[in-house]
């Protein structure tokens, strides 16, 4: 029996020295690298969320930018149809010049000219609203048709109040009084006329 008990012994130790050498080898080095990696994968984890969030301002600027040239093309367009005061009788022989093509006759033409040398409440306003009452004899639905077509102008018109005068002397034609407001800018006349007439 002692024989076999000699013969344990160092197969004990050895497996001894084995499993410490085991036990050693998993706290000291395998259980760091175990954390180091993990940490390396939560580290990578983060990046990725970041570089996705990244990705999704991107787009987000990119939309912005393009909102940003829709606004601006927009606002080109609407400061193109705002024409200089000094347009202004440009802007009633076009108005003149469309009631004709519908067979209405202009009795007269008078615009609110104060609205041009007073001083606007906002000092750093640029745009000045000017009514222009028009007097036009013809026929009614002439006249709708004439109110139509003025959308299509190249600068802003806005249709007022207007009223009906029947005549016996015109009739079928009617009277029509009818306040048509322009917006104009205050500063001159610039390169971009002939833009405009073209």
């Amino acid at each position: 029996m002692k024989p076999i008990m000699d013969l344990l012994k160092p197969f004990l130790a050895t497996l001894a020295v084995l499993i410490g050498a085991s036990v050693g080898w998993y706290v000291f080095l395998y259980r760091p690298d175990l954390s180091k990696s993990q940490a390396l994968k939560e580290q990578t984890e983060e990046l990725m969320m970041q570089l996705q969030s990244l990705r999704v301002t991107d787009v987000q600027v990119s939309t912005l930018q393009t909102q940003i040239e829709k606004l601006q093309l927009e606002l080109a367009k609407t400061t193109a149809r705002v024409r200089p005061k000094d347009d202004l009788p440009k802007l009633i022989a076009e108005i003149k010049a469309r009631g004709a093509a519908h067979g209405l006759t202009f009795v007269s033409i008078i615009p609110e000219y104060n609205a041009l040398v007073q001083q606007p409440e906002n000092q750093d306003a640029e745009i000045i609203k000017l009514i222009v009452h028009f007097q036009i004899r013809g026929y009614y639905k002439n006249f709708g048709r004439f109110i139509e077509t003025l959308a299509a102008l190249p600068f802003f018109v806005s249709l007022g109040d207007f009223s009906l005068i029947y005549e016996e002397s015109v009739f079928p034609q009617v009277l029509i009084n009818v306040d048509l407001a322009l917006f104009l800018s205050q500063t001159p006349a610039e390169k971009d006329q002939k833009s405009w007439q073209s």
